[in-house]
């Protein structure tokens, strides 16, 4: 068994706990609802309180997985997660259209790519010339896992080092061809 326990003085007061089927657990902040599907061998025994909560047969391999997931969860709720993506080549563009929840791609193809927004993500420009986008959300992993497919649609190429990528992301460069003269 494993008590978890919420410390109230970390987290703002208007966090909410909530358990469904003894199979996932959800928290409830001040603007949204994030929650984790537990493993299928691991079951929520009972909330004692508002603040604590029991897991039956937890492992000592799952136990911190379950703790950093949770306490990531928390983190979550109160901050928002940006990522800044870098859009590299000549006519290569985003242009976000909140409004209708999709974005314009513009990657050198013959043709504009539509691109769902998905819920709770958000992009906007860091200024008008700029050709560096910031994509925010209150869960990291959505966030993570919707840039992925966003850059799989150009990839940055090893020669020019044109497409899309991570602001902080590195990309090591290739040599081209050498002129025999």
């Amino acid at each position: 068994m494993l008590l978890l326990s919420v410390n109230r003085k970390e987290i703002s007061s208007n966090l909410r706990l909530h358990l469904s089927n003894k199979q996932w657990l959800g928290f409830q902040g001040s603007s949204n609802f994030l929650y984790y599907i537990f493993p299928g061998n691991i079951t929520v025994v009972s909330t004692l309180f508002q603040d604590y909560f029991l897991l039956d047969k937890v492992f000592e391999k799952q136990r911190s997985q379950i703790l950093k997931k949770i306490k990531n969860i928390f983190l979550n709720i109160e901050y928002n997660y940006s990522i800044k993506l870098k859009v590299i080549g000549v006519g290569y563009k985003i242009d976000p259209m909140p409004s209708q929840k999709i974005l314009n791609l513009k990657l050198g193809f013959s043709h504009e790519i539509q691109f769902p927004l998905e819920s709770g993500i958000f992009c906007k420009r860091l200024n008008d010339r700029s050709s560096i986008y910031i994509f925010s959300s209150n869960d990291p992993q959505t966030l993570k896992n919707f840039l992925a497919r966003l850059k799989k649609y150009r990839p940055v190429e090893p020669y020019k080092g044109k497409g899309l990528r991570y602001l902080t992301e590195t990309i090591k460069r290739k040599e081209g061809k050498k002129s025999n003269l």
